[in-house]
């Protein structure tokens, strides 16, 4: 079953809801999903 993650929260709540029901954050990605921002992030530290 998929789920979104809150950017802002980290909670885990139903595809297709209009916003976090815990924070009304509105960014999200997909549980399990790699976020390409994050992959960057992780790049610039090692240098």
């Amino acid at each position: 079953m998929a789920l979104w993650v809150c950017e802002q929260c980290s909670t885990l709540y139903t595809v297709g809801a209009s916003q976090c029901p815990q924070c009304g954050g509105k960014d999200y990605h997909e549980n399990g999903a790699r976020r390409v921002g994050a992959m960057k992030e992780k790049r610039k530290a090692k240098k």
